[in-house]
């Protein structure tokens, strides 16, 4: 099947809305969903990790696999377990600054952003998400649907059961450290590159991988805010575009001026990349997504 005709926005956003409308849309997202929301890039975070661990800090970007590596050599140097929690906690949110007092300012209420992905999520008969799956470590969708009065579940530790009385379950399935004291963190991160070699030599019937191999079989994914560089990931996409053998896509990437070579990689995964001139373009593609499903 070819994906070349769906890669014009106004086409994307149509299958989009079809599929938020029946309820079969899963977001994925990444660190690009938080930076925008004054939390650090991934590498960014590691250049602060390491300038707190008292070593020498290379480039913030740098190649995934270079930034894992650097983080190996962080848990080394502080510690692992809670002293290697602690640690990139306190590079999440920082010892100082806007998220010193320990809670989200008021303002970031306002963040299109934040607004897009709560519109997508929160309960409607037009349809809605009811599972996200996202790359980051920080609470900051949890803090915004709470704060709209909305049930989530927070996954990140399994097997957990999936409860029936909430709006959205959102998946940490790299790990949780929340700022907010009312959510309890992960006992684990998957940060480091020896923890991303555990992940990947775990077996397909492992709880994290077989919980998102069967949502990317059954569901259309949205990928917001991620360079798609995630090995895990990669491993899933790639079985489940084997399983699926081209009848359909498996579902869409967001993203700003993809280059040529970008979007064949991604539709060799069977994404669709949708490729947008500019950050703020995102937000409001979302929010078009879910005004077009309304309209169906």
């Amino acid at each position: 099947m070819t994906l070349d005709y769906l890669q014009d926005p106004d086409t994307a956003g149509d299958m989009l809305a079809d599929e938020l409308h029946a309820g079969q849309l899963t977001l994925i997202l990444g660190a690009g969903v938080s930076h925008g929301l004054r939390l650090p890039s991934w590498g960014e975070l590691v250049v602060t990790l390491e300038t707190n661990a008292g070593l020498e800090p290379g480039p913030s970007d740098a190649s995934a696999d270079d930034l894992m590596r650097r983080m190996d050599t962080v848990r080394r140097t502080v510690g692992d377990g809670e002293a290697f929690l602690d640690a990139v906690h306190a590079g999440l949110y920082g010892p100082a600054g806007h998220l010193a007092n320990g809670s989200y300012p008021e303002d970031m209420v306002e963040m299109r952003m934040l607004i897009a992905l709560g519109a997508l999520v929160m309960s409607s008969r037009r349809g809605s998400v009811a599972d996200v799956f996202t790359l980051n470590f920080d609470d900051v969708l949890d803090w915004y649907l709470h704060l709209h009065g909305h049930r989530t579940q927070i996954i990140s530790e399994l097997p957990d059961l999936h409860r029936g009385d909430v709006d959205v379950r959102i998946h940490h399935f790299h790990g949780f450290l929340p700022l907010m004291t009312r959510y309890e963190r992960s006992r684990w991160l998957l940060l480091t590159r020896a923890q991303l070699v555990k992940r990947l030599a775990e077996p397909t019937s492992s709880p994290w991988s077989a919980i998102m191999g069967a949502e990317f079989l059954s569901k259309t994914l949205l990928f917001v805010g991620t360079s798609m560089s995630d090995m895990d990931v990669d491993v899933i996409l790639s079985r489940t575009a084997d399983l699926v053998e081209g009848s359909r896509p498996l579902g869409f990437a967001l993203g700003v001026n993809l280059t040529d070579d970008r979007k064949a990689a991604l539709k060799e995964r069977g994404i669709v990349p949708v490729s947008l001139d500019d950050y703020g373009d995102i937000p409001s593609f979302l929010l078009d997504v879910c005004q077009r499903a309304a309209d169906i």
